[in-house]
């Protein structure tokens, strides 16, 4: 995007490199189980920058300068461990504990394109504008702290019980740049520095009850708050579960799962926002928008399902779920979603020869959704009554996907090799429906190519046991993924813009489909 709301596609330089380094450590004594787990990642960038011509620009000499992926270092600390045995209630405890961090560098332009508006005809005069920071480099540092602890235990002989806490903390201490016009050496804006905690707890309690029935019941709750997010700070989930199993037949299980959850968050109207009217300010339209991963909403999920086994190798799947959300406290956003899916599976042995595995998924999901358009001097209050320069529109998007897959393994050489290989395709089918306000204008009726794609993937390998401590593995991987979409329908390339076009586009991001083929090789061994 270049100023005055040009589009311009450029093709970005790739020459980087990524270089990942993985070590654990088990230890095991009496009921004590414990692993740690050191990992690293290096990322490196050869172009920090690249410097373009802006095509929009045709009687000018000016270069832009925009910065891309800067060169990045990751460690992470991961301790794990299982404690069993514990006499109390014949309990157990599992706990882990993570520290990891993010380091990056790199220098920040002090210069930015800007452009004196034009009149009715002809283009705009650009020019580059000068800006005094506060330091010149920008140091990224952002650390990540996990810790968790589950405790299950039998209290009872037909009662077990399991107690979870789970904590995330995310500290970003970045620098921040604030930044300000030179000419005017006067409205500085800042970066805000994101950073948020996390918390995780509930029980769930299981018991078998006459008839080869299990009652599961649980509670969770999770709570988040963020730091330096204009809309939403905290947002508190609260979630109630319930399973009943019955395996009164030996050749078949049946199940119900329900689960109910609700969220609610404290919305807040960031300074920005605060216009003296809905036409004062464009960021009005935020005090009746919602983002949808933090409005407030109610979640209903059931599922039935039944498992199968007709004789000693043979076992079958079916299940089927339902989910739908609903948000409210808002006007404008996303209103609600449901989903309808089913699943089936078949797991087929032939003894000493091979196991074959078959599944098949189908989906069908729904979106609405309600929006406003308005202008610098409409209003972007979503209650005022519709013209045809701001009004409510609303959408509906349907996607109808479906999966399946074979996978077989065969073991040979007295179980020293194993030979693997899969085949699994997925098939996805969108469209996209608009509805004006009172049908104040004429929209795009129905899009029946919206993020429509296929894939396809091929998997074999062979695993070798060189000795009980020493095992290596070959493998083959094909990858063939193909999207539909009106998006890219008709695409055309401009490359010289003219007076009043918008668009300087190239095709460098309009082919999405890929074939990829990967021949990889592992070693492990156990000390």
């Amino acid at each position: 995007m270049s100023p005055q709301g040009h589009v311009i596609e450029y093709p970005e330089p790739i020459d980087f490199s990524t270089t990942n380094v993985f070590s654990s450590f088990d230890y095991k004594w009496d009921n004590l189980f414990t692993s740690l787990d050191l990992y690293y990642s290096n990322f490196t960038n050869d172009i920090d920058y690249i410097t373009w011509r802006n095509p929009f620009v045709t009687t000018q000499i000016l270069n832009e300068v925009s910065s891309i992926a800067p060169d990045n270092d990751y460690f992470k600390i991961d301790l794990k461990g299982t404690l069993r045995e514990i006499p109390i209630f014949d309990s157990s405890f599992a706990f882990k504990g993570s520290y990891a961090f993010l380091l990056n560098e790199m220098g920040v332009l002090n210069t930015i394109a800007d452009y004196t508006p034009h009149s009715n005809v002809g283009m705009p005069t650009y020019l580059t504008t000068t800006l005094l920071l506060n330091r010149p480099t920008f140091e990224g540092n952002i650390a990540y702290w996990n810790a968790s602890g589950i405790l299950t235990s039998n209290p009872l002989k037909n009662l077990d019980t399991r107690v979870w806490a789970i904590s995330t903390i995310k500290e970003n201490h970045s620098t921040p740049i604030t930044f300000t016009d030179a000419s005017t050496a006067t409205s500085s804006t800042s970066e805000s520095i994101f950073q948020y905690v996390k918390l995780n707890t509930g029980v769930k309690a299981g018991y078998n009850l006459p008839g080869k029935n299990r009652l599961t019941a649980g509670y969770d709750l999770h709570w988040i708050n963020r730091a330096h997010r204009p809309d939403v700070q905290a947002t508190t989930d609260n979630k109630v579960e319930a399973d009943l199993r019955n395996t009164y037949f030996d050749f078949l299980t049946l199940k119900l799962e329900y689960s109910f959850a609700e969220r609610n968050s404290t919305f807040t109207v960031d300074p920005a926002f605060n216009g003296t009217g809905p036409t004062a300010n464009n960021g009005w339209i935020n005090r009746f928008f919602r983002k949808f991963d933090v409005s407030d909403r109610k979640q209903n999920i059931a599922t039935i399902g039944v498992e199968l086994y007709p004789c000693d190798n043979l076992d079958i799947g079916l299940e089927y779920a339902f989910k739908r959300n609903r948000y409210y406290g808002l006007a404008l956003g996303r209103l609600k979603d449901r989903m309808n899916a089913g699943y089936a599976d078949a797991t087929y042995t032939i003894p000493h020869f091979a196991t074959i595995t078959g599944y098949f998924s189908l989906e069908n999901l729904k979106t609405e959704a309600l929006r406003r358009r308005f202008g610098s001097t409409n209003s972007a209050d979503p209650n005022t009554p519709p013209t045809t320069a701001a009004y409510n529109w609303g959408s509906d998007i349907h996607d109808d996907g479906y999966a399946y897959g074979v996978i077989l393994e065969m073991p040979f050489l007295d179980d020293r090799l194993d030979f693997i290989g899969s085949w699994e395709f997925e098939k996805s089918r969108g469209s996209i429906a608009f509805f004006p306000q009172n049908n104040i204008v004429t929209l795009v009726n129905v899009i029946n190519r919206y993020d429509s794609y296929r894939k396809n993937l091929l998997q074999v390998k062979g695993i070798y046991n060189l000795t009980k401590r020493l095992t290596t593995t070959l493998g083959y991987m094909f990858e063939r993924f193909n999207l539909y979409d009106y998006l890219f329908d008709g695409y055309e390339f401009f490359g010289v813009p003219s007076n009043g076009s918008q668009w300087f586009l190239t095709g460098a991001y309009n082919d999405h489909d890929y074939s990829v083929s990967v021949i990889f090789a592992e070693a492990s061994y156990i000390f």
